[in-house]
């Protein structure tokens, strides 16, 4: 015989709700509990509920659903039985262990086959590159795996590494990154070292809050506007091809489940629900990918005829520089700007409320900032009557170009790769 263990949450919607919940979890500990796969739930297809006292009382957490659904597929009844080991009243969740005749092997999370055939139909959808957060996300959990691995014991190069990882573990909503995050929980639980099982336990916390409204909020605005203004993004739509929106729309409203509509109402909806499919990553990045570029599509054509009016303004507001360019950028400056204002297009049309101007005036501060660390205006222009005719909201331009507003790291990067380009 073998134990397996899993998480138990959702106590506050079955038959423990109410007030009495916090005094029952307390009790919970040593009780017999039962659970059986939810043939009835349409988010999750590996669903499995808990019951006590032949009460429906919770459901098992949904990063440990793959693997339980598993053992039991490979029971006769359907059933495991299993005690409660451990309850947290405050978080409303427990800890169960079940013993199994043996272990089994359990197969990598597969694919639904729907998801297989639309990305089949819509290969041709470039998918926006990964980030710098991502590729770094996706090296930590790999390096804290493969130290699991060969140490039981906390030393301080992994515990950071876990930190680390556990600052954005909640932005990969794939099946892949659900069962990788059990992994490590389960390896850090079962270590030994208690600093190590400390970091499994508050993994275990992190996991049970994945789906509920403040975290699915968290990851849209990650969405929504980190991964939206992204160079992979920009650089996705440079390599477009021929589709418009209309084929763009055709491909989305062609996902499974409904998806691309439930995006559209609410994206923190839409996390809620990825999260508990357990979509496959390079399917669900090909998705959220299509439709970034939909809403740079969308944009453009709404408009198309006044960003070229919008895009002169910009130019003439920034020609006012012009006497500030140092020496060696004065035959270049302007070519470096058309490429800045061709990437930073959608962004540049966002208004922000600055004074007198049609376009997101604050972003070109910003970008003037950039440039001025990187040699190619002189930093006088800031405190010159340029500055001053710059001024946003009633200030001068030196309190505008705050060099540290350019909103993430990566336009700082692609901005200083640009003038890389042009030296």
């Amino acid at each position: 015989m073998i134990s397996i263990h899993c998480t138990l949450v959702g106590f506050r919607h079955h038959a423990w709700r109410g007030t009495q919940l916090e005094e029952r979890l307390a009790r919970a500990i040593g009780q017999e509990v039962v659970l059986m796969r939810d043939r009835e739930n349409h988010r999750n297809p590996e669903a499995a509920i808990a019951c006590i006292d032949s009460e429906v009382v919770a459901y098992v957490n949904n990063d440990d659903c793959h693997r339980i659904a598993a053992y039991l597929d490979a029971t006769e009844y359907g059933l495991l039985y299993g005690v409660i080991t451990a309850a947290d009243a405050h978080s409303c969740r427990c800890h169960a262990e079940m013993e199994v005749d043996k272990e089994i092997y359990i197969e990598p999370l597969m694919s639904d086959g729907r998801y297989d055939e639309w990305d089949e139909a819509w290969s041709h959808i470039p998918i926006a590159r990964l980030g710098d957060d991502e590729l770094r996300q996706d090296m930590l959990q790999r390096h804290v795996l493969a130290q699991l691995s060969h140490h039981t014991a906390a030393s301080d190069n992994l515990c950071r590494d876990i930190e680390r990882y556990m600052q954005g573990m909640r932005y990969d909503l794939s099946g892949e990154a659900s069962q990788t995050r059990r992994t490590i929980a389960d390896r850090l639980l079962a270590s030994g070292d208690e600093q190590l099982a400390e970091y499994g336990r508050r993994m275990d916390v992190a996991i049970t809050e994945m789906g509920n409204n403040e975290v699915c909020a968290d990851i849209a605005h990650h969405i929504t506007r980190r991964l939206a203004q992204s160079a992979g993004v920009a650089d996705a739509l440079r390599h477009i091809g021929g589709i418009d929106r209309h084929e763009m729309e055709q491909a989305l409203k062609a996902m499974p489940h409904g998806l691309h509509d439930e995006y559209r109402l609410s994206v923190a909806d839409f996390v809620s629900r990825a999260y508990y499919l357990q979509i496959p990553r390079r399917i669900l990045r090909r998705f959220v990918s299509a439709e970034l570029l939909l809403d740079r599509l969308v944009h453009a054509d709404a408009a198309d005829g006044a960003n070229e009016e919008i895009r002169l303004a910009a130019i003439e507001y920034i020609s006012r520089a012009n006497p500030y360019i140092t020496p060696g950028w004065l035959s270049r400056a302007d070519a470096l700007w058309s490429d800045i204002i061709e990437q930073y297009a959608l962004r540049l049309t966002r208004l922000n409320g600055a004074k007198d101007t049609r376009f997101n005036a604050r972003f070109v501060c910003q970008v003037m900032g950039r440039l001025i660390d990187l040699g190619i205006y002189d930093d006088a222009v800031s405190q010159a009557e340029y500055g001053r005719r710059m001024a946003l909201n009633g200030r001068d331009m030196r309190s505008s170009i705050n060099r540290a507003l350019i909103d993430d790291e990566e336009t700082r990067r692609a901005i200083g790769m640009m003038v890389e380009r042009y030296r």
